[in-house]
């Protein structure tokens, strides 16, 4: 298998592919590391610069790999990328990569832990077998650690403060050496004296394998403080002495740690070195002694896969897909990650070969569910539902045998309301009773009421269409003949009727369906009838009834213009809408252009009654001398009831 690996940890951008061959050797198609020269002037890796320089220059990187590979992403296997440990920032840059190619090229994505590719590294170069007695110095890490297989880890010693390499970095600055100092100090130690200077050795002796190296570092400032200023030859012996106190505390470390890999494991199948420390030659001379004194085979794999680098990364996640552990694309970036936390983790994680099995298997047929042919009724087809199955909404959905009752209760109302030509309405009412509470059967539904006769209009049409309740008590309606728009009142002593607006007539008026001669006609009617109205003032408690009615935009000859004068307000009207205005009846459409037909006031006996009509539903601007306030609309109180003398 091919794996892509992505390095971003600390101050390495990496990338590189490596096959994974199926009796399980390794090999390194391409690995490209590209060293962050920036820090150098700081003296330590300064997190946001690296992760920065991880942005600019990681696709790059990736793609010089994938070049010098040979392959294309979708040729691969399995996306890996450091998750964790080390600086935030970078592995965050890494993963979210990983994470954009796995997605696009759909392929897996393994997130790697920085440690287990370290460890994993041995059997990369040698093909070690486990368990093994891994020994990681770095940077940020300092640990003797049993490698028992692939996710799982058992520390047996760590350092209690300062890890190896930190140290080395520190000591480098104290002498005024370069970053990185591991290799500054190794190569000035080679030209020193380290019988000159005595540094302790701390925590040697001790029976359990950890390390601590503060205490060294802090004799190392003493040492140089005592002869300062420092020449060449005084740093050369300084280094020498403190990376000969490191070669005895590593030494004895190690074999402290052996033995109680013994006790715990048995023999372990080699000692391993891996980590930025282990590229030190004088360490892994003094370790290969050490290993040989005790009778444990060295593996010490080439110094450019001891530090950070893609190929380990690869490699790991090579052999976490072989043994199929996966990672979704919600795997975090972590700033910590102990081994001994990703050992718990393995454990607990599903294998690859049980997420290629269906997510869930067919849900089998509902044995309780009837026949469909036991459903079928005329004009509608079968439906099937499962039991505890919800809609979109959040609706649960009844057990199949009672949602076909519902179902077959409103295919017979469908057929009953054909033949009777009942109202659609009812067919909403009844789908609502029969799907909304399907545990109730058809025949115990209540009954709908009947429709009570005090609310049938006269005139209407027998379809049901324009219908509007009104009390029985209220006079008959008057039908307006089809393509003559609404009717009107015969006179405006009488209290006006709601109309019916016949299915062929439009419902918006002043559309272009109403010709300008027809309007003409209807406001010439409704001069007439104003004209002929006896001028009494009607009781105020019976509230008015609305009539709507269009003006056209212009006039066509001067009968109209004389009708829209006559029609048009002439009184300013302040009292509100709450006011003077009663609500609508049911059904009534709110959005339709009305008019109002107005008594005379009673202190005005002898003035013609008016009609205001409301300028946004005629699209007729109010005239110039009526006031400001009258451009909103607002409503007249209508006439009430004529009184019980004649007219």
């Amino acid at each position: 298998m091919l794996v892509l690996g992505i390095e971003t940890t600390c101050d390495e951008t990496a990338a590189a592919v490596v096959r994974r061959h199926d009796d399980g050797r390794g090999e390194i198609l391409a690995n490209v590391v590209l060293s962050q020269a920036a820090h150098a002037a700081y003296g330590g890796v300064v997190p946001e610069i690296a992760a920065r320089a991880h942005v600019d220059m990681l696709d790059m990187v990736i793609a010089k790999a994938m070049v010098e590979a040979g392959q294309s992403f979708h040729s691969l296997d399995g996306i890996a990328a450091a998750a964790g440990p080390g600086l935030i920032g970078g592995v965050i840059v890494g993963l979210t990569t990983a994470k954009a190619i796995a997605l696009v090229a759909e392929r897996p994505l393994i997130a790697v832990n920085h440690l287990e590719a370290h460890a994993l590294t041995a059997r990369l170069t040698d093909d070690t077998p486990f368990p093994y007695c891994l020994f990681l110095a770095s940077g940020g890490h300092t640990q003797i650690v049993a490698v028992r297989d692939v996710g799982d880890y058992v520390r047996l010693g760590t350092t209690l403060d300062d890890a190896l390499g930190e140290a080395f970095d520190k000591a480098a600055k104290l002498l005024g050496l370069g970053y990185p100092g591991g290799p500054e100090v190794e190569h000035a130690a080679a030209r020193g004296d380290a019988k000159r200077f005595f540094l302790p050795r701390p925590m040697v002796g001790r029976a359990q394998p950890d390390f601590s190296l503060s205490g060294l570092k802090t004799a190392l400032r003493i040492e140089a403080e005592k002869v300062a200023p420092l020449s060449d030859h005084d740093v050369a012996d300084l280094c020498a002495a403190f990376q000969d106190a490191v070669l005895d505390i590593v030494t004895d470390r190690l074999r402290v740690g052996l033995r109680v890999f013994r006790e715990r494991f048995g023999r372990p199948t080699a000692l391993v070195i891996a980590g930025g420390v282990a590229a030190n030659q004088q360490i892994r001379h003094a370790i290969s002694r050490a290993a040989f004194g005790l009778g444990t085979p060295l593996v010490a794999p080439p110094a450019a896969l001891c530090t950070d680098n893609g190929a380990i990364i690869a490699w790991a996640g090579a052999e976490r897909l072989a043994r199929g552990l996966t990672d979704t694309l919600e795997a975090s970036p972590r700033a910590r990650w102990p081994l001994q936390q990703l050992t718990a983790e393995t454990a607990e994680m599903p294998r690859a070969e049980a997420l290629q099995s269906p997510v869930a298997p067919p849900r089998e047929a509902d044995e309780q569910a009837p026949d469909p042919a036991d459903t079928e009724v005329e004009g509608v087809a079968p439906v099937t539902m499962e039991p505890g199955d919800a809609d979109p909404a959040g609706i649960e959905i009844a057990p199949a045998e009672q949602a076909a009752d519902g179902i077959v209760a409103v295919a017979a109302d469908m057929q009953a309301m054909q033949q009777s030509k009942e109202p659609a309405t009812s067919l909403a009412e009844t789908a609502s009773e029969d799907i909304f509470r399907p545990g109730e059967e058809a025949d115990q539904r209540p009954e709908r009421p009947a429709e009570p006769p005090e609310q049938a209009i006269a005139g209407a049409p027998e379809d049901g269409s324009g219908l509007l309740d009104e009390p029985a008590a209220r006079p008959e309606k008057a039908t307006a003949p089809a393509g003559e728009g609404r009717g009107l009142p015969e006179a405006a002593a009488e209290r006006v009727p709601e109309t019916t607006l016949p299915p062929e007539t439009p419902e918006v008026l002043g559309e272009s369906a109403v010709s300008l001669s027809e309007a003409a006609n209807l406001l010439a009617q409704a001069a007439d009838s104003l004209a002929s109205a006896p001028h009494e003032t009607a009781p105020a408690h019976e509230p008015e009834s609305p009539v709507a009615m269009a003006a056209p935009a212009q006039a066509e000859d001067a009968d109209l213009a004389d009708a829209i004068e006559r029609l048009l307000p002439a009184t300013d009207q302040t009292e509100s809408w709450d006011e003077r205005a009663a609500p609508s009846p049911p059904g009534a459409n709110s959005d339709e252009s009305r008019a109002e037909v107005a008594k005379p006031p009673s202190d005005a006996p002898h003035e013609q009654a008016e009609t205001h009509l409301l300028p946004e539903a005629t699209g007729t601007k109010p005239p110039a001398s009526e006031p400001a306030e009258t451009a909103s609309p607002q409503p007249v109180e209508a006439p009430a009831t004529p009184s019980s003398e004649p007219g």
